[in-house]
């Protein structure tokens, strides 16, 4: 990790500060970012909701999808036909 090495900080040094700097741990930053990123994605309704598991770095589509319910309170699925850009006005 070359963040660690060239700060000089453990990791727990590290985390600490970084959470201090923006608010949450690392990981969460991380995770958040991931997520953002896999919403807009379905937003775009350019790739299947498996390649953006793939694209934002999950393991399986089941995680991604437990990870995005949790943060957007709805499934993948969900999430893309409620944004729609081809639904009714």
């Amino acid at each position: 990790m070359l963040g660690r090495k060239a700060s000089g900080l453990s990791r727990s040094g590290l985390n600490e500060r970084f959470k201090q700097s923006v608010g949450i741990t690392p990981l969460a930053y991380l995770s958040h970012y991931r997520l953002r990123l896999a919403a807009r994605f379905l937003r775009q309704e350019q790739y299947s909701i498996s390649k953006i598991s793939e694209l934002v770095g999950y393991a399986s589509d089941h995680s991604f999808s437990g990870a995005f319910k949790r943060r957007y309170g709805q499934s993948p699925s969900h999430y893309r036909k409620s944004h729609s850009k081809k639904s009714t006005p």
